[in-house]
């Protein structure tokens, strides 16, 4: 199932999501016998992911400000 639009027609060897376009890493954790048995995970790239800890940063000091 894809993570953002929740679709559920995933085969589990797509590189990105057909219906959202949101990319797709698949990692074995285990040997894997069927595509169910995958684990699917987002392969987020590392300006995306300081971008949102800086947005997370920001929203939690403007709610800090809010609640004195």
């Amino acid at each position: 199932m894809c993570p953002r639009c929740e679709n559920e027609e995933l085969k589990g060897t797509e590189n990105y999501c057909p219906i959202c376009g949101l990319k797709l890493k698949q990692k074995a954790v285990q040997e894997i016998n069927t595509p169910e048995q995958a684990i699917i995970y987002v392969d987020l790239d590392e300006k995306l992911v300081k971008k949102i800890i800086r947005e997370i940063i920001e929203i939690d000091f403007m709610a800090r400000r809010l609640l004195r």
